[in-house]
């Protein structure tokens, strides 16, 4: 009798673990590496080999984008999801202002299309105050 007790004790663990892993393999996981620097979020990041997953949490369509080698991570809303069933994985980087910028992700189950920016970037250069008052007052006559 506790023989049997113990065999379908085993079987029950072993049923429950096989339910466990199914349920670990992640969603919208994949690893691909990128042979250019991009700019992603407003932040460039260095050529490497980058894990795209699911940020866990609330936001069930936020990805984190990162490469533990660099030391670098993005944390991306995409501003399209789509259902896609396919095989083909990986990412596409798009040319704009002279940067390379990650405009989309492929994983088995979706595509994630990013925001990219198509304004060249430009930063403002700012003279110091010459002493004068800033104030001043616009009329429409």
């Amino acid at each position: 009798m506790r023989k049997l007790a113990l065999r379908i004790s085993v079987a029950l663990v072993g049923i429950a673990g096989s339910g466990l892993s199914i349920k670990a393999q992640e969603v919208d996981h994949i690893r691909v590496k990128i042979a250019h620097e991009f700019v992603l979020a407003g932040k460039t990041l260095p050529a490497g080999t980058y894990t795209v997953s699911r940020v866990p949490g609330e936001d069930d369509r936020a990805l984190i984008v990162s490469d533990l080698e660099n030391h670098a991570s993005v944390i991306v809303l995409p501003t399209v999801v789509e259902n896609h069933y396919s095989e083909k994985t990986g990412v596409r980087l798009e040319e704009t202002g002279g940067e390379l910028a990650l405009s989309e992700i492929r994983t088995p189950d979706h595509v994630f299309t990013l925001p990219v920016s198509h304004a060249p970037t430009t930063q403002l250069a700012m003279k110091p105050n010459s002493g004068a008052s800033g104030a001043g007052v616009a009329s429409g006559k």
